[in-house]
């Protein structure tokens, strides 16, 4: 058996985030579990050529004579070309981060159905013909694959109502919080903002509308002595456009990784006010570096955390009382951490693939 993963969506960026996280630590994790040559990463050779691969002991890297710079290049690699080597050398074909190629895909990751159920986030021409666009190709390979890997059992659940996939066709892969230990914490953005020690709460991406931006405002207007810093590229934009001036919250604007690991791990907690999420990674590195967490009471975080967080009702923006929600008793981290590793999922992604050579 020889898995074939298209590189492109995965590597093809400089920072790994979401998708590409998953990505990224799933295939680091295959290389300590697989033997030499069972597994293939295949990417266009410009990209090979930038990025460094000598990490990976067990997995071959296949860079692939091919213009990314002509029209649509990264569109037509991962939909035309990367199912066109996949035939040729008769592997098995695995998507892992929505780049659904046309054919030959023969495992396919779908995180959620949020884009499929919530088509009132899209509010503009662009993004309605992304969505289209998306759920086109989404569909064709759910349609089309052997196997569909997901990320939660709430996840599972929907894709099992909303395209028919039999349960047993659906591969459950968590995600995992141990790619935080290997970061090393960026300080100096505490100094810059005067931050002291746990006397912040914290939270990241809050851009789309399901992220509950909202509440985190209401939040701090009703909690005026505590601080709530935000991170994200978008944030001063949103702010603005609400018309929100308040003493106690602090842009930080993008962060790096650093930047990021050093935040969270020196808040008061980290909060999650999410409406719907396919799992929700950032809570669990919160709580890999020693944070607390706050997030949302809805089923997939109630699946993923169990008792180990402080739960919040993101659908009340009135009488938030900071103090009484982090005074809910949690049991200790480490019972939910222990549950989630890369190496884990790594094991059961290859036995599920596994699974289906076997059929």
């Amino acid at each position: 058996m020889k898995i074939v993963i298209n590189g492109m969506e995965i590597f093809g960026e400089d920072e790994a985030h979401g998708p590409q996280r998953f990505g990224v630590e799933l295939v680091n994790a295959l290389d300590e579990i697989t033997a030499a040559h069972e597994v293939e990463i295949v990417l266009p050779r410009e990209v090979v050529q930038k990025r460094d691969f000598s990490r990976l002991k067990n997995i071959d890297v296949v860079g692939l004579d091919y213009d990314l710079s002509k029209f649509k290049g990264r569109f037509r690699f991962s939909k035309f070309e990367f199912p066109r080597y996949v035939k040729k050398s008769g592997g098995i074909g695995c998507d892992l981060v929505l780049s659904f190629p046309l054919s030959h895909c023969d495992a396919v990751c779908v995180f959620d159905c949020i884009i499929k159920e919530h088509p009132e986030e899209c509010v503009t021409f662009k993004s309605k013909l992304f969505r289209f666009k998306f759920l086109t190709f989404e569909k064709h390979c759910v349609k089309n694959a052997k196997l569909v890997i997901t990320i939660s059992e709430y996840s599972k659940k929907k894709i099992e109502e909303l395209y028919h996939v039999p349960s047993q066709n659906i591969a459950v892969i968590g995600c995992a919080w141990q790619h935080i230990q290997k970061v090393e914490a960026d300080a100096a953005i505490l100094k810059h903002y005067d931050l002291k020690q746990k006397s912040y709460y914290f939270t990241a991406g809050v851009g789309i509308k399901r992220k509950n931006f909202e509440w985190i405002i209401a939040a701090a207007r009703q909690n005026p002595k505590y601080l709530f810093v935000i991170a994200g590229a978008n944030v001063k934009p949103l702010l603005e456009k609400l018309n929100v001036n308040l003493k106690n919250i602090v842009s930080v604007g993008y962060v790096t990784d650093e930047e990021y690991k050093a935040l969270v791990e020196n808040c008061k907690a980290y909060i999650q006010p999410s409406l719907e999420e396919g799992f929700g990674i950032p809570p669990l590195e919160a709580m890999g570096v020693g944070a607390e967490a706050i997030i949302s009471k809805i089923p997939v975080f109630e699946e993923i955390y169990e008792d180990a967080v402080h739960y919040m009702n993101p659908y009340q923006y009135d009488n938030i009382n900071m103090d009484k929600i982090m005074s809910t008793q949690t049991v200790p981290a480490q019972e939910i951490l222990d549950k989630y590793s890369w190496k884990k999922s790594a094991q059961k992604l290859y036995s599920s693939i596994s699974a289906i050579c076997e059929k």
